[in-house]
């Protein structure tokens, strides 16, 4: 008998997820169940919002998928200045802001994916003077870098030496040999699938029909208007909530193919990332899915100590097309550690008028206890109709006892026209209170963000302007920061360093103890003449001879005093500073 009724029990969840499969227009044909209404409303809501994200963005996902399949450009600029108007009078403070007012970066990029070839060449302006510049270069056999105001040459190293390379630096080095410029593969697309398709009918199977709630003839009003609705809760008691989750982790502990899944991605950035240099083992997949089991125990155990008062419950207000109108969901944790919370999120997507939509999201955490603390984020957004801009407010806030932290930013966001979309924000930042003294009262700005995006045309074109006001009893002041993109895709790439014979170079792989030395006494003396020119080494930073007109005498060559110094290495056979 329990065997029929599981297998019936089973059958009804398949067909449940081929009904999400094939499309939620069922919702208004078939003569559901509050538990299928439910999760049929969800599944379209996703759908939605997947579907809104790639209008507002296909131009540039398609554009960054092809920078990675083929050659491309690209020049960006950073701009920044900043003048503080009321700080107490401080020498260090006067001479970062003197270096800082007028500073700018420019980096260019040139690569192609499938060669695994490209370099970059990052220059730092200050006070429209250019301060450094640097060069990287990298191909699938070797990787360059030059600095030209620390060390005239380019520091190389082929990729087959780079295990060789990095024991010198660290004896109990383990990771790759070879270094890699490949892409590194990302698997994160196969859990995210994984999980869809052995997690979500495991939780519809879970939950009971008894656990859901149908209010056929519900009337919902907003701005003047009646929507009619239908009223669907989830409703799961404290012990259910519980025992839901504990069957939900249990599955995740004994679920072996996520867990190599999972260890094989990690494994995998870990080694290209260089992570692995500073243990003395590289980890290998087997020892990180020993570790996500024991952390899913770990929770486990902690699960075990924790209650739900009031259980879960999540309210959904459905229109006659199906579609999500209104959301509240609400857990409430206690655990022996820690206060008595309550998590809720409230969600609205409401189309009223001719054209026009109301979108809100509001999340918050309250402490139960004494503390009244209180987190709160909620994003609100209108749109006019189709062809108008969206309005969007945000607002995050934070109380506790003699705090209170707030941040508000609203913005106005133009129609996507062809890819090229224009969003201007206003944002205000307090923190008043006893505790929030190491912050500013208050900052204050604007932020200009034009986006034009061309996929077919082989062009992505972005800048952004932000300005903002520091208001504060001790300090205050302003600042503006600009970054401009250009990027271009191209049939090859143009960069004359590319084909560079760095025969003549500083291979990072064969230089003796002494070459080493030398080339770090060059580089700490080019440090402190940067430095001086700058003016860090003013009375400030209690600079002794920052006055001396002869300074830049210090750091001339002096050859009887070389002579002596490349004596000296070669006898200790080892840098002597």
């Amino acid at each position: 008998m329990r065997k029929e009724i599981r297998r019936k029990l089973r059958l009804k969840t398949a067909f449940l997820v081929l009904l999400l499969a094939a499309g939620t227009a069922v919702v208004l044909l078939l003569n559901t169940s509050p538990k299928e209404l439910f999760l049929l409303s969800e599944y379209k809501a996703y759908e939605q919002m997947k579907a809104e994200l790639a209008k507002q963005h296909s131009e540039s996902w398609e554009f960054s998928k092809k920078r990675m399949e083929q050659p491309s450009i690209s020049h960006a600029r950073f701009k920044a200045k900043m003048e503080m108007s009321n700080w107490t009078y401080d020498p260090d403070r006067a001479a970062i802001e003197k270096i800082f007012k007028n500073a700018e970066m420019i980096i260019k990029t040139e690569k192609d994916p499938k060669k695994h070839a490209g370099n970059y060449h990052v220059a730092l302006n200050l006070e429209n003077e250019q301060a450094f510049d640097m060069d990287i270069i990298y191909t699938n056999s070797q990787i360059g870098m030059r600095v030209p105001f620390l060390y005239s040459k380019f520091l190389y190293l082929y990729s087959d030496e780079y295990g060789e390379f990095m024991k010198k630096i660290y004896p109990f080095y383990k990771g790759p040999e070879t270094l890699e410029f490949s892409q590194v593969i990302h698997r994160q697309k196969g859990v995210t699938d994984y999980l869809r398709t052995h997690y979500f009918p495991f939780l519809i199977d879970q939950l009971k029909e008894d656990s859901f709630t149908l209010e056929k003839r519900g009337k919902y009003r907003f701005r003047g208007e009646t929507i009619h609705v239908k009223k669907v809760t989830l409703s799961l008691t404290p012990k259910e909530t519980k025992i839901l989750l504990n069957r939900c982790l249990e599955r995740l502990i004994k679920d072996k193919k996520l867990h190599s899944m999972i260890g094989a991605q990690m494994e995998t950035k870990e080694k290209l990332s260089g992570s692995a240099e500073v243990h003395k083992e590289a980890s290998s997949s087997g020892k990180i899915e020993a570790e996500i089991v024991n952390g899913l125990k770990q929770v486990r155990k902690k699960l075990q100590r924790t209650t739900f008062p009031r259980g879960f419950s999540s309210i959904l207000f459905i229109d006659k097309k199906g579609r999500i109108i209104d959301r509240t969901m609400e857990l409430t944790v206690a655990a022996p550690s820690s206060e008595q919370a309550v998590w809720s999120v409230h969600t609205k997507h409401i189309r009223y008028g001719q054209g026009q939509r109301v979108k809100e999201f509001t999340f918050q955490r309250v402490l139960a206890g004494g503390h009244k603390e209180r987190i709160a984020v909620q994003v609100a957004s209108e749109i006019k109709g189709e062809k108008k801009k969206q309005v969007e407010d945000l607002q995050i806030s934070l109380n506790r006892e003699a705090e209170t932290v707030k941040f508000k930013m609203n913005s106005v966001i133009g129609k996507n026209k062809g890819g090229r979309k224009t969003i201007r924000r206003s944002f205000t930042f307090t923190a008043p209170g006893e505790k929030a003294h190491r912050l500013p009262d208050k900052i204050s700005g604007e932020v200009k963000q034009v986006q034009d995006v061309s996929t077919m045309k082989k062009y992505s074109n972005q800048r952004t302007d932000i300005k903002a006001a520091i208001t504060d009893k001790k300090y205050g002041g302003a600042f503006s920061f600009t970054v401009e993109k250009e990027s271009k895709l191209t049939d090859k790439m143009k960069s004359d360093l590319l084909a560079k014979d760095f025969t003549s170079e500083a291979n990072l792989n064969k230089m003796t103890d002494a070459q080493i030395a030398e080339v770090q006494r060059e580089i700490s003396l080019n440090i402190v003449s940067l430095m001086n020119r700058l003016g860090l080494f003013g009375g400030a930073f209690g600079y002794p001879f920052a006055d001396d007109p002869h300074v830049e005498d210090l750091y001339k060559e002096d050859p009887s005093a070389e002579e002596v110094f490349n004596s000296r290495t070669a006898e200790h056979g080892e840098p002597i500073f």
